[in-house]
């Protein structure tokens, strides 16, 4: 099941990333910012105002185990799970630090435009899929509540995710939230459903 799920999300992602597709999600690159530290200094706040926190239901998760190993766990999240094994981004979701990231459900990658498996095993395309896992990753956790106070969260891919908080939604370059708050013994999980992209689909990102 587990290299049934990783298969499904690597023949949707190349596809994704050589196609121009409706679940493009774009994010501004602010070339010049500065790289900011493991803290909630990184994000930027819309005004003074507070924002009322979404009702979003919980992410089950077990608080003793790390980001990667709660998402290895989890029957919803097997499709993402296996793409990061293909990176060295699970070793670093196991390490005592602090880490948000913010997971596409099964369903998510299900929805995404189908492609050519052999395109993405291609050498030439491993940073593209390296850079994609690290554009749903923020070093710090930062809660539902602080999100919905949020504008901003820069990525450990060097890029921004831009958040809306409208009612009981909060999106993230247009992904929703979907189920928040999956504590974890390094950090913490929020569910979407839309897999986020750092760049325009046929402007592959290199490192």
């Amino acid at each position: 099941m587990r290299n049934s799920g990783k298969n499904n999300f690597l023949l949707n992602l190349s596809g994704l990333l050589m196609v121009v597709s409706s679940l493009w999600v774009y994010s501004c690159n602010p070339a010049t910012e500065k790289e900011t530290g493991p803290s909630e200094k990184s994000i930027s706040h819309t005004d003074t105002s507070i924002t009322a926190v979404p009702a979003i239901a919980q992410l089950p998760a077990n608080n003793k185990l790390s980001i990667s190993e709660n998402i290895e766990k989890s029957d919803i999240l097997s499709s993402f799970y296996g793409a990061l094994t293909l990176t060295e981004l699970t070793t670093m979701l196991k390490r005592n630090d602090s880490f948000t990231i913010f997971v596409p459900n099964n369903a998510a990658v299900r929805n995404m435009p189908a492609g050519g498996f052999g395109n993405l095993l291609n050498p030439a395309l491993k940073n593209s899929l390296l850079n994609v896992l690290r554009f749903h990753i923020v070093k710090g956790v930062y809660s539902l509540s602080v999100l919905s106070q949020s504008a901003t969260l820069k990525t450990i891919e060097g890029k921004e995710l831009q958040l809306l908080v409208k009612g009981n939604k909060i999106t993230l370059n247009g992904a929703s939230v979907v189920l928040a708050d999956g504590q974890c013994s390094n950090g913490i999980i929020h569910v979407i459903d839309a897999v986020l992209l750092p760049r325009k689909p046929g402007k592959l990102p290199q490192e």
